[in-house]
């Protein structure tokens, strides 16, 4: 015991650190508190039960623009990941920049990982397996991960940036009030809907896919269908990034570009309550930017899906009802890959029980035979993410 108080009393070196950065400080310096840091050590744990739990060795470099807009926060083995992903950092915030009309004012911390399981052991958020990318809506501090797909990463460090334009711009617009006041009145798929839209330069082709078949193939009962415009709901992938994204795409090809940051810009400045209507506001406020009814605005919105979607589904050669589904695949499917040839289907399995997940190929040519290729929780195979 006494041998525990003794460590329990080491100085942190780094704790102005903690002081004054908070949950960057928490990530940093584990030990301490991400709301009350202070200069004692107590007894490192991991935190999260996965005894692969590491220690990193954190460096650091400022944005080498007019001054520094951003610290990019890197470990030991990421030296080339860092130099690759720098100047993509630029691009993305020059681009951001201009169509958010507000260049960074307070430097932003962009933590970088080089693998999905470093990414998810940061302390400085709480990150589930499905988490790609995460920004603070608190403080100017994001993370994201580089595994290796420079598209990819592409994607997920603009959409993230674009979260970061929006902090930055609804704290240099609306500096007296909380961020997450205002933030709270907008909907999600306003903010992840915006967010889709400007990392993949308005639609792309998988957002059209989903947007196809929602008109085509909708189920009532999982609430699988097309929102009315305001709708906030059902709080699925489906409905917030890509309906979120067709809903921005309608206000920049209807209203004109810039529509949207005129939106974000003018909710900035409405008086928050204790007791505010979120959702109300701002539908008070779009129709005020808009000058148009809801009544208005919804036919509007029907008449966009009609026009630039119908009519895509419409002219489609070859009808979903006469696929074949790949029953092999099993009904546990997470994700998909067929081969150049069309020959081998490579599939993803979770089970639900155990939460095992397994790669398996199936030869289609062969009756759809299934070979197991791996599964996880076996030595060799840290992670099927």
């Amino acid at each position: 015991m006494k041998a525990l108080l003794a460590l329990a009393l080491g100085i942190v070196a780094g704790a102005e650190v903690a002081h004054a950065q908070l949950g960057l400080g928490a990530l940093l310096n584990p030990e301490g508190s991400r709301l009350f840091p202070q200069s004692i050590v107590v007894p490192r744990h991991a935190g999260k039960p996965d005894t692969r739990w590491r220690s990193f060795s954190w460096k650091y470099v400022d944005s080498s623009r007019d001054e520094p807009k951003y610290r990019l926060y890197f470990y030991d083995e990421e030296y080339w990941t860092a130099r690759f992903a720098m100047p993509r950092i630029d691009s993305e915030v020059a681009y951001l920049s201009t169509i958010f009309n507000t260049i960074p004012a307070v430097r932003f911390n962009y933590i970088l990982f080089s693998s999905q399981r470093d990414f998810q052991q940061a302390n400085v958020f709480n990150i589930s397996e499905g988490v790609q990318g995460i920004t603070s809506t608190t403080e100017a501090t994001m993370a994201v991960p580089y595994w290796g797909e420079a598209e990819t990463f592409r994607h997920i460090s603009t959409h993230e940036m674009v979260h970061q334009l929006q902090y930055q711009k609804v704290r240099s617009l609306a500096p007296e009030l909380l961020e997450e006041a205002v933030f709270s009145v907008m909907p999600l798929w306003y903010v992840e809907g915006m967010a889709e839209y400007y990392s993949q330069h308005g639609m792309d082709a998988e957002a059209r896919m989903f947007l196809r078949d929602l008109l085509l193939y909708p189920d009532a009962e999982r609430s699988y269908t097309i929102s009315k415009f305001f709708e906030d709901s059902p709080l699925d992938f489906a409905h917030v990034y890509k309906l979120g994204q067709a809903r921005i795409d309608f206000l920049e090809t209807r209203f004109g570009a810039g529509t949207t940051q005129n939106i974000l810009a003018a909710l900035t400045q409405v008086p928050l309550g204790p007791n505010q209507n979120g959702l109300r506001i701002f539908r008070d406020v779009t129709e005020a930017q808009l000058k148009r009814t809801p009544e208005d605005l919804q036919r509007d919105w029907e008449s966009y899906l009609s026009h630039t979607y119908q009519s895509e589904a419409d002219g489609l050669s070859q009808s979903m009802d006469v696929y074949d589904t790949v029953k092999e695949a099993g009904d546990t499917l997470d994700s998909y890959v067929v081969s150049p040839d069309g020959k081998v289907i490579a599939v993803r399995e979770i089970d639900p029980l155990t939460g095992i997940t397994d790669i398996s190929l199936l030869d289609l040519p062969n009756k759809g035979a299934k070979l197991e290729a791996v599964h996880d929780r076996v030595p060799g195979a840290l992670s099927l993410y």
